[in-house]
């Protein structure tokens, strides 16, 4: 992990304003629940000093002051927090287009940064930002899971702004016939010819591919299937489950979760429910159910860590 220390910050504030986002899209109009009640930014003094030693991109002139989170949950408070984040993510631009780039997995921090920015509602075609971002991002080669499949989402949402721009489609079909090659018959690792697993690296191929499904390309009965065994086989028998085998971590039940869930919805519901089928529930559905129960019990009962932006995301 020391390798990756000058471009972390960047990557939290990047998986925090993605957290944020989504909670804006999910968010009605109940009482904030505690959990993101304590999610209570330093005063702006205190956070903006140790960006210049943190991050691999420029310093600017000025640091991005953000304003205290007073513990009001407001549409307004919501709006306020993803601005700044994306206002600071613009401020770490580099002449190149890239973004908070360090010595390691590089492309991922400028992949979470365009991610952030488009799902905040930013369109390449208006946002210069953005547009030099994505650029960037399309003239590296990466051979990190991590990348590959940030990169892949980050085609996908552009290509929701702009569905017939050929370049973002063809590089979404590259990433994702990468991602379809990096996996091994445990899952996935760090690199295109790895030959071992682990839950984290194995997360983020599912979310890379599941982009590419969004967009129209197919993994396959087959993928799904290794994926829905892979969960399933290395969940451990407290509910949650760990970066390889056994010690369960809210980090890495959130990844068995999502992974699941991705699971049911791309390959079981479509199995059990399609169209002219009975629904009969068969041994797999019942068990990645229950699997799926076991886990939202495990991590309900667990109390996070509501400081780190991977486990919010």
């Amino acid at each position: 992990m020391a390798r990756f220390a000058p471009s972390v910050a960047l990557v939290a504030l990047s998986l925090g304003a993605l957290a944020v986002v989504t909670a804006a899209d999910a968010r009605n109009r109940r009482p904030a629940p505690q959990q993101l009640l304590d999610l209570r930014r330093l005063p702006a003094q205190q956070n903006a000093a140790p960006f210049g030693d943190v991050f691999g991109g420029p310093h600017p002139g000025q640091p991005v002051a953000l304003r205290g989170f007073d513990g009001t949950l407001t549409d307004r408070a919501l709006a306020g927090a993803i601005d700044e984040a994306i206002h600071f993510l613009e401020s770490r631009q580099a002449e190149d287009g890239s973004i908070g780039e360090g010595q390691w997995a590089r492309g991922g921090s400028t992949a979470l940064a365009a991610l952030a920015m488009l799902a905040s509602g930013a369109a390449p075609a208006s946002d210069p930002t953005l547009k030099r971002a994505l650029g960037w991002l399309s003239e590296i080669e990466p051979d990190n899971t991590y990348v590959v499949a940030i990169r892949a989402n980050v085609w996908e949402y552009a290509l929701r702004t702009a569905p017939n721009e050929r370049r973002w489609r063809d590089a979404l079909e590259k990433d994702f016939r990468w991602l379809l090659e990096a996996r091994n018959e445990h899952g996935f690792r760090y690199g295109i010819h790895s030959q071992d697993w682990d839950n984290s690296c194995t997360q983020y191929g599912v979310l890379g591919i599941w982009a590419a499904e969004r967009a129209g390309f197919g993994a396959g009965d087959a993928f799904w299937q290794a994926m829905s065994d892979h969960f399933r086989t290395v969940h451990n028998e407290d509910g949650g489950w760990g970066y390889q085998r056994g010690g369960s971590s809210p980090n890495m039940a959130t990844a068995g979760l999502a992974s699941l869930f991705l699971v049911f919805d791309n390959f079981h519901a479509r199995q059990v429910f399609r169209r002219g089928a009975p629904r009969t529930q068969v041994k797999a559905q019942r068990e990645i159910l229950e699997a799926l129960r076991r886990g939202m019990t495990w991590l309900g009962e667990s109390s996070g860590d509501k400081a780190n932006s991977y486990y919010l995301y």
